[in-house]
């Protein structure tokens, strides 16, 4: 059978590692291409050089937080229209909301989710 994500990437900006490495085994196994940062400005970085087809961003990350990076990345010519899968602890309703007015993809609060839906999800954002 071949992999569903073949030539797609994904970048998780993820600090918590057990959730990092849980949704690359699930999505490389898939046959994408998964990039990963522990936090924010890395993950920025990492986004803005390599330009991946769908970046899963925790909120609450250290150093630059997921809110920052977001609306930074927002602001750049490619940044701008990236497509955005929000993972987060967080169900704050103005974070939702400043989320939803930077157009993200999908609003994803962890405690209601698994790592199989997380992926099945980004499968249906990548089209694939």
């Amino acid at each position: 059978m071949e992999p569903t994500g073949k030539n797609k990437s994904v970048l998780i900006i993820e600090d918590e590692t057990p959730m990092r490495v849980a949704l690359w085994e699930k999505l490389s196994g898939m046959g994408i291409n998964v990039l990963e940062a522990d936090e924010g400005g890395v993950g920025l970085k990492t986004a803005l050089e390599t330009h991946p087809d769908v970046i899963m961003l925790d909120i609450a990350i250290p150093k630059t937080g997921g809110l920052a990076v977001l609306e930074n990345l927002r602001k750049d010519a490619w940044g701008g229209t990236a497509r955005v899968v929000v993972l987060t602890l967080l169900s704050d309703s103005e974070i939702i909301g400043r989320c939803k007015e930077l157009g993200i993809s999908e609003f994803m609060t962890k405690s209601e989710w698994k790592t199989e839906e997380a992926a099945k999800r980004v499968l249906e954002i990548l089209g694939a």
